[in-house]
């Protein structure tokens, strides 16, 4: 049912209104999630459905998703043992950020995952009720001074990523074309 919604009606889901914390930089612009429909929104569509949402590429990181299960599950049982209370929500968010950032990145720090859920709540805390996005005569004053903290959350944010990505790059050996045509 979810997919014949997305195939059908799947625009309905694009141009969405924008909040004010998140037009900051024009990252509305880029954003699967708020971009406007087209041509360009629809690459991208395609993209996470062939590439990023493949079977090929699921099956590939099945092994992955399934030892980070196992250590959610592990840590939510400790929890349980000491009858502790457990925070799903926390518990559940970091598991998915670890995931991701090993899957992309190759990062397993713990230390690192909390610094980054730690800036991404301080990012996402700025999509509570603003005024500017009930009256957007009042965007440009920004009264609440939520696009200011956003610009430098999402600073913050973007840096981090660069520096995940600077890191890989460095880890990871280039791809020498000139090396593959030598082979052929």
């Amino acid at each position: 049912m979810a997919m014949e919604l997305l195939q059908r009606h799947g625009q309905v889901f694009s141009g969405r209104t924008v909040p004010h914390a998140m037009d900051v930089g024009g990252f509305s612009k880029f954003s699967m999630s708020f971009g406007p429909p087209g041509k360009e929104w629809r690459n991208k569509r395609k993209m996470c459905k062939e590439i990023l949402f493949s079977e090929r590429c699921l099956e590939g990181s099945e092994a992955l998703r399934q030892e980070m299960l196992q250590k959610l599950v592990d840590h939510v049982g400790s929890h349980c043992d000491r009858r502790d209370v457990v925070n799903i929500h926390d518990v559940v968010f970091m598991a998915n950020l670890n995931l991701l950032l090993t899957t992309f990145f190759s990062i397993t720090s713990p230390d690192t995952a909390m610094e980054l859920m730690k800036m991404m709540e301080d990012f996402f805390s700025l999509f509570a009720p603003n005024i500017a996005d009930y009256f957007p005569i009042l965007k440009r004053l920004d009264p609440q001074g939520i696009k200011r903290k956003a610009e430098l959350s999402l600073g913050k944010l973007l840096a981090k990523f660069r520096d995940f990505l600077n890191h890989r790059l460095d880890c990871k050996p280039y791809f020498n074309f000139n090396d593959f045509d030598n082979e052929i």
